[in-house]
């Protein structure tokens, strides 16, 4: 049997608008009947969707988690100025309380 048969679709329908790539692999059986598997059990109209779906996805969540690790990185640098700058008026004061206890203010 044919992809084309086993998923419902001809080979010679056009692909949907817009859809003008390919991407080919292979599987073994075992990774075959488990990625239909769970193609039917979601619902999927085809395996082809199924797994554009997966991937679109992954790939809309790394910009996701991309972006969030940057604005993680953002907030970090600024909770790190923060503290430097705490630090500065730590160092002062000790510095002052060191003078005025050997009475040097």
């Amino acid at each position: 049997m044919t992809a084309a048969g086993q998923t419902g679709q001809s080979l010679a329908a056009a692909p949907a608008k817009g859809k003008r790539r390919l991407i080919s692999f292979r599987l073994t059986d075992e990774e075959y009947d488990r990625l239909k598997g769970l193609s039917v059990e979601r619902g999927a109209q085809s395996l082809s969707d199924f797994v554009r779906c997966c991937v679109c996805s992954m790939l809309d969540s790394r910009v996701s988690w991309e972006d969030e690790l940057a604005r993680a990185m953002r907030d970090f640098g600024r909770q790190a100025n923060g503290l430097h700058a705490l630090v500065g008026q730590l160092s002062q004061l000790l510095r002052y309380a060191y003078q005025a206890q050997r009475g040097e203010l």
